[in-house]
């Protein structure tokens, strides 16, 4: 594990204090096609002039191993490792040999299912991987899913945390978009805690924004990394960028243009 980051049992830390912490959040390549790889990489360049400290993948990143080893591979530098969590469309076999494969070559990657928390001097993230329902998962069986138990519990254990308290979750909560319901209704309930941020539901990123330890809920969301028509709304691959400062954060969204 590339240095400062350590991990422990299922918690990465970072003990990194006098200074501003960045995130990078990416989600939905939906596979390995050419144009989404080349916009992965216009993407890891932004994150590399962000200075990111570590790249989230939400999910939705690929099927197979060969595509799976691509996504993730473009996103896995020594400067910040990846924390892969699976979504809908992941195989956890294939996910787990595309990581293996990964490592082998030295790419910093882990997998999120095992990775359960983030350990920032001033903050906690919580993850949750997996989809709410066999029934959305491309793998079926061979896919992750969750809970409302497993949901319930990570935001009880992250509502004590001390400073902020985020959860970072493959899929959505329930929110409408305009007069249409989405996303799932058991990760919208529970304890206060500060910050979602969650695979998308629409293709485009949430805007900036900002807020601390208050216990409003915040929830913002990477958008689409996928450059393919495969979706219907015309939209550009996105990321986006969580920074913590002590007990504030703050969210920019990142848009390919090229």
């Amino acid at each position: 594990m590339p240095k400062p980051w350590k991990l422990a049992g299922n918690t990465l830390a970072l003990d990194a204090r006098d200074r501003d912490l960045t995130i990078a959040v990416i989600a939905d390549a939906g596979g390995a096609d050419p144009k989404t790889l080349a916009a992965l990489g216009r993407l890891r360049a932004k994150l590399d002039e962000a200075h990111a400290d570590l790249v989230v993948a939400l999910g939705g990143m690929g099927t197979t191993q060969p595509e799976l080893e691509a996504t993730l591979g473009v996103l896995a530098k020594p400067s910040s490792p990846v924390v892969a969590l699976p979504g809908d469309l992941e195989s956890v076999a294939a996910e787990t040999a595309a990581l293996t494969a990964l490592t082998a070559k030295g790419a910093p990657v882990l997998d999120g299912r095992l990775v359960r928390w983030i350990a920032l001097p001033d903050a906690t993230i919580g993850l949750l991987p997996g989809a709410g329902s066999s029934l959305r998962l491309a793998a079926g069986g061979d896919g992750c899913a969750w809970e409302a138990d497993d949901v319930l519990q990570l935001y009880q254990q992250l509502a004590a945390k001390p400073g902020l308290r985020i959860a970072a979750l493959a899929e959505a909560p329930r929110e409408d978009h305009a007069g249409e319901p989405s996303g799932e209704p058991e990760l919208a309930v529970g304890p206060a805690i500060d910050l979602v941020v969650h695979g998308p539901t629409q293709p485009a990123p949430s805007a900036a924004r900002s807020g601390g330890r208050d216990g409003t809920r915040a929830s913002v969301t990477p958008g689409t990394a996928d450059a393919t028509p495969r979706l219907p709304e015309p939209h550009a691959p996105a990321a986006g960028l969580l920074t913590v400062h002590g007990t504030t954060w703050t969210w920019k969204p990142l848009i390919d243009k090229s």
